[in-house]
């Protein structure tokens, strides 16, 4: 078994964007976990291609759509989708780890999923919680919760790193890269 190599990025032109936009620092955290986790890219895919044939059901349906109809993909969803919340959530619990073990205690990655309900995270809880959506989202054409929807996010003590001057931005998380650089070689041991 040859052993891969994934390359990590840090472009200081582009650090505000990971801090600002939610979707880019969504993708950022899942190539981090597709680097620790091979297996994890299979689940992304797999649910980002779910996601697309139920909007795509949602956009393209010439007559009103019944609510058994998008069960199917519901399902595919709830399912992939709560082992990708459970490979995030322990991602960031790793990351922040190290982090605080090795760079600085005060800094870390929050993690906020949107499929959170009151029965924990299982797909069963998932599953309901999107069938609640169903009408919703016939009405909007579009799918309106799941993990496209999570949120990261870089906290400092209390306060987000957005709040943070250009050079803590830079310092903090190049802070985090070098903390994945260090999970990613404990892992590989």
């Amino acid at each position: 078994i040859s052993d891969y190599h994934h390359p990590v990025f840090f472009s200081s032109s582009q650090y505000t964007h990971y801090i600002e936009s939610r979707q880019l620092l969504r993708k950022l955290i899942d190539r981090f976990i597709f680097g620790v986790q091979p297996l994890y890219l299979h689940h992304i895919l797999r649910y980002n291609q779910s996601l697309k044939q139920k909007n795509c059901l949602l956009r393209k349906a010439q007559f009103p759509l019944h609510p058994g109809e998008l069960d199917s993909w519901n399902r595919v969803l709830a399912e992939s989708g709560v082992r990708i919340v459970h490979e995030r959530m322990d991602f960031v619990d790793r990351l922040n780890t190290v982090i605080s073990e090795t760079f600085d205690p005060s800094l870390r990655i929050g993690y906020s999923p949107s499929l959170e309900s009151d029965q924990g995270f299982s797909s069963e809880a998932f599953l309901l919680k999107l069938r609640g959506l169903q009408d919703r989202e016939i009405r909007s054409r579009q799918t309106l919760a799941g993990i496209q929807r999570d949120n990261f996010d870089f906290y400092v003590g209390d306060h987000r790193l957005s709040h943070f001057s250009s050079g803590e931005k830079k310092k903090y998380l190049l802070l985090v890269f070098f903390a994945y650089i260090e999970l990613y070689r404990r892992q590989r041991r």
